[in-house]
């Protein structure tokens, strides 16, 4: 079955679209002046005040941070970010995943680590290689 091609008149649309919109600007403007549309109008500005007060806050606190922890042992200097990071990469390489909980001991210079709470002596960090 063949469908038929209409023709529409330029001037028809034209005529159809300004109508549309001078009814729909009409339309616009009674609803933007309803008293409900004020109050929510109204409610949305204090929102954004407030929301933008405590931006100003958390970009105050936000601006004082701690950039790196380093921990000074026996003339052994590390960086917490560097044991993380050692740490992460031993745990791929023997295959263990999980939670991971790192322990330091001073004396011995190294870092220890449990997986899931369970640990073992190959579970170890040598902090002089760091």
């Amino acid at each position: 079955m063949r469908k038929r091609r209409t023709t529409v008149n330029s001037s028809t649309v034209k005529e159809t679209i300004q109508k549309a919109a001078e009814k729909g600007t009409s339309d616009l403007k009674e609803f933007m002046n309803q008293p409900v549309v004020k109050e929510a109008a109204e409610k949305v500005t204090e929102v954004v005040d407030k929301a933008e007060t405590v931006v100003k806050e958390v970009a105050k606190t936000a601006s004082t941070r701690i950039g790196a922890i380093h921990l000074e042992i026996f003339e052994t200097n590390v960086s917490m970010d560097d044991v993380k990071k050692a740490v992460k990469k031993d745990a791929a390489d023997k295959g263990l995943t999980g939670s991971i909980e790192i322990y330091l001991n001073a004396e011995e210079r190294a870092a220890y680590y449990t997986v899931d709470g369970k640990g073992s002596a190959e579970y170890r960090i040598d902090l002089k290689t760091l």
